[in-house]
């Protein structure tokens, strides 16, 4: 099994036993859009439970599709696949369902050639911090949105990206 399937199986133990135990829970399924220099796109969960009234904290693992890479110098064509996990707290605003987030975690990216001929790059791990903020539509079962800022801190270079996710999330 690849590492991406390892994490995302460590992941759901880790998050889905708190989860289970405890009150106002939260667990969520979203696309997501990272409109890094081309644009990238992924599916993911996302799962969170109440430590006090209006803080939750939440853990996320997203998959990364093949997309066009942003590192390659100009005139060659790469694509990267990878996946994002976050993690960090979640305030909940006591005006129309509005929250503010800030995680911080890792994106991993592997680069791929075009020329499929060439191999792989090694995969690069980045440290990503994402600030952001958004809305709930629904009580037990509704839509989630959320738009923010993704930083990532490959190469010692910080890049600010735009980062859209929505999805259906099931509260219990």
């Amino acid at each position: 099994m690849s590492l991406p399937g390892r994490l995302l199986i460590l992941c759901c133990f880790t998050f889905l036993a708190p989860l289970i135990a405890a009150q106002n829970s939260e667990l969520t399924i979203f696309g997501e859009g990272l409109l890094l220099q081309h644009g990238t796109g992924g599916l993911g969960a996302r799962g969170g439970f109440e430590v006090i009234p209006g803080l939750d904290i939440e853990g996320e693992f997203a998959r990364e599709f093949h997309s066009e890479s942003f590192f390659v110098a100009p005139g060659q064509k790469a694509y990267n696949t990878g996946f994002t996990l976050l993690g960090g707290p979640r305030f909940r605003l006591p005006v129309a369902h509005l929250f503010v987030t800030a995680k911080g975690g890792l994106l991993r990216s592997t680069e791929h050639p075009e020329d499929t001929s060439q191999p792989s790059l090694p995969a690069t791990n980045s440290g990503a911090a994402y600030v952001g903020g958004g809305t709930e539509i629904g009580d037990l079962i509704g839509l989630r949105i959320d738009l923010g800022d993704m930083m990532l801190f490959k190469t010692g270079l910080r890049r600010n990206n735009l980062r859209f996710t929505g999805g259906v999330f099931f509260r219990f």
